[in-house]
C-alpha cells in the first residue's frame, strides 16, 4: 500500500467514525430534546390541573357542560332516576340527568348507567368508566377519584366535582 492508499484509508476511516459520532450525537441531541418536551408537557399538564382545582363548582358545571356540549349522552327521563341519599348534591343531580355521557372515543363515560359498588375500592361507588378505569365517589362527597386497581391502597387522580373531571377530559380530548 502506497502512502497515498495509507492516507486515503486513514481520512476514510476518519470519516466514518465522524459520522458514526454525528449519527449518535443526532440521537441524543433528538431524545433530549424529545424528553424535555415530554417534561414541560408534563409540567404544563400539572400545572392545569393546579389551576383546574381552584375553578368554583358553578362554573366548572358551566365549563364542563360547554367543553362536551358534543359529547354522545343519553338523558334520564325527569323524575326516572332517584339518586341514592348517599350522594352528594352536585353527584346526585349529575347522575339524574345523565344516563350516559361519553367521550366520543369511548374512553369516558359516565351517568347512571355505571353506578355500581367499586370493585377496587370498599366504602366507593363507581359513577363512570373507562377501559380499565372506575371513577368513584365517597358518600355524601363531591370528590371525584378516577382508580385503575393497580394502587394498592392509592388513589389515582382526584377532582373536586366530576365536572373538574369532565373539563380535564374535555381538555385532554382536544
Amino acid at each position: 500500500m502506497t502512502s497515498a492508499e495509507a492516507i486515503g484509508h486513514h481520512l476514510g476511516l476518519t470519516l466514518s467514525i465522524g459520522a458514526v459520532l454525528l449519527a449518535v450525537a443526532f440521537a441524543v441531541s433528538l431524545w433530549l430534546a424529545q424528553r424535555n418536551g415530554k417534561r414541560a408537557r408534563d409540567l404544563a399538564y400539572v400545572r392545569n390541573r393546579s389551576r383546574l382545582s381552584n375553578v368554583p363548582i358553578d362554573l366548572a358545571r358551566q365549563a364542563a357542560m360547554a367543553a362536551t356540549s358534543n359529547w354522545p349522552r343519553k338523558l334520564n327521563e325527569a323524575g326516572a332516576i332517584e339518586t341514592a341519599s348517599s350522594f352528594s348534591n352536585v353527584i346526585g343531580e349529575f347522575v339524574s340527568t345523565f344516563a350516559e355521557l361519553a367521550r366520543p372515543n369511548g374512553a369516558l363515560r359516565l351517568g347512571s348507567n355505571f353506578v355500581a359498588a367499586s370493585n377496587y375500592r370498599q366504602g366507593m361507588t363507581v359513577v363512570g368508566k373507562s377501559d380499565y378505569l372506575e371513577i368513584c365517589v365517597r358518600p355524601g362527597s363531591e370528590t371525584v377519584y378516577v382508580i385503575d386497581g393497580s394502587e394498592g391502597e392509592e388513589v389515582g387522580d382526584t377532582y373536586p366535582s366530576i365536572f373538574h373531571l369532565l373539563m380535564d377530559y374535555a381538555d385532554a380530548a382536544c
